[in-house]
């Protein structure tokens, strides 16, 4: 059983019981788990699975707008990964391990990396800059702009002193405006809702399902503590879709396993769990968009990767140790060969367009494949995806399959491609990086034969 927080305009007491149940991502086979943080041209088709996240201003996925406080931005956690730009107005310190950033770096005053097996782009190093984008508490109080428009929807609640939900399986709704402090700290929390406290906000639950309800917006503390964490995420296994906003204060992300798709700005970030993914998306492109050319950064002088130019559906350029034969209704992947951590670009072009691919995975001394997902071909008829391997992925052969069913005047046509990448511990280490791509990333399961291969989708 589940609890429906009743959005109104008056101090909240009660909760009514209802059915819905939450729905994450879970075992896809007998040993993976998919985490799905956004699509930009792709469109998912299973809403259970995919989140895509909300609009990300200037690409920024984290934003640290202090100039005095130290470690402004700080990834102290492991195996976490930041899609999207990432910009602190004082320092970047680097502790963790096995940290990779797919976007651009800009740092204010100092860049330190003192933990192991972190991959990124060369930071920059650049003057101080405003939020790129900011919000105004006063839209949210009663009578502001956003509140209203919450209350003609019947979606506004107003929180006279604290909000805690303590318990399990409750859903929020609409927009809420919180006097105090917001504690969320039951499990299988849900729904689509704006939370804007004047007070402290920490979620410690776990298995949460978040979703922005008013302008992108999830999570929005104005506390004014620059030393103090005033937006705290703790638990594990959860998604969070929308921008966090802590102008005045810390965003501080632990726990483990848990996904924001959307922007985190604060006046410092500090990432402190483990196998966090924070991943921001450009908006979608319209009915009527064509491939365009894809910003890249590199993880080292050699290793680029050329842009497509714009208006065109080709694929992603090759390497010369590629030795698959060119083919314009193939699945192309720029190198067949890596070492563990190598990042594998494929390209589908010549698909029909808003017809459903089938994505699955084979790994090696796999008999069988393992579906990963379905997507949704967008206009143009082209698909790309990218594969990135830990830095301890099992060395082998893994089959990519790309499969279609269509039905075209009655007849059905079934499309299927398919293409082999090896990881091998003594290949290069293919280290191209597409900045503003969003992840969809698969961990392992407790299981005596573990497949990693995370992906992410343009």
């Amino acid at each position: 059983m589940s609890n429906r927080l009743k959005p109104s305009l008056k101090s909240v007491g009660a909760s009514r019981p209802i059915t819905r149940l939450l729905t994450l991502p879970g075992i896809i086979g007998a040993c993976l788990v998919l985490l799905v943080l956004g699509l930009v041209y792709g469109a998912a088709s299973e809403p259970a699975s995919v989140a895509a996240a909300a609009p990300c201003p200037a690409d920024y996925a984290i934003w640290a707008n202090s100039q005095s406080q130290d470690k402004a931005v700080d990834v102290a956690g492991s195996d976490n990964i930041v899609v999207g730009a990432l910009h602190s107005n004082n320092d970047v310190e680097l502790s963790g391990s096995n940290n990779r950033i797919i976007g651009q770096i800009t740092y204010r005053s100092i860049f330190n990396d003192g933990g192991d097996d972190n991959l990124y782009p060369t930071p920059l190093q650049r003057d101080a800059d405003n939020f790129p984008m900011t919000y105004d508490i006063a839209d949210y109080q009663p009578d502001g702009q956003a509140a209203l428009a919450a209350q003609d929807a019947g979606a506004y609640t107003l929180v006279m002193g604290d909000f805690d939900v303590s318990e399990p399986e409750t859903v929020l709704d609409g927009l809420y405006y919180v006097t105090g402090e917001v504690k969320l700290s039951a499990d299988d929390i849900q729904g689509t809702f704006t939370i804007v406290a004047e007070g402290f906000i920490d979620v410690s639950g776990s298995r949460q399902d978040f979703t922005a309800y008013s302008d992108h917006l999830l999570l929005f503390s104005n506390a004014n503590a620059p030393s103090s964490a005033i937006v705290k995420i703790a638990g594990s296994d959860s998604m969070f879709s929308g921008t966090i906003y802590a102008p005045e204060g810390m965003i501080e992300a632990s726990g483990s396993i848990n996904q924001f798709a959307g922007a985190l700005f604060g006046d410092t970030v500090h990432l402190n769990g483990s196998t966090l993914t924070v991943t921001c998306q450009t908006t979608t492109p319209t009915e009527t968009a064509t491939s365009t050319a894809v910003p890249t950064a590199t993880l080292t002088p050699t290793a680029t990767l050329t842009p497509t130019a714009a208006g065109t559906a080709t694929a992603t350029p090759r390497s010369d140790d590629d030795d698959d034969d060119d083919d314009d209704d193939g699945l192309s992947v720029n190198f067949t060969l890596g070492a563990p951590g190598s990042i594998f670009v494929l390209t589908a072009p010549n698909l029909p367009d808003g017809s459903q691919a089938r994505i699955a995975v084979r790994g090696p001394n796999d008999t069988d494949f393992a579906d990963l997902f379905t997507l949704t071909v967008p206009n143009g008829g082209t698909l790309v995806f990218i594969i990135v391997t830990p830095l301890d992925a099992e060395p082998g052969a893994y089959t990519i399959r790309l499969t279609i069913d269509t039905d075209q005047t009655g007849l059905s046509q079934i499309i299927e491609r398919e293409t082999t990448i090896t990881i091998a511990p003594d290949a290069p280490r293919r280290e191209e990086v597409v900045v503003d791509v969003p992840e969809v990333s698969l961990e392992p399961v407790q299981a005596e034969r573990r497949i990693y291969l995370p992906l992410i989708v343009r």
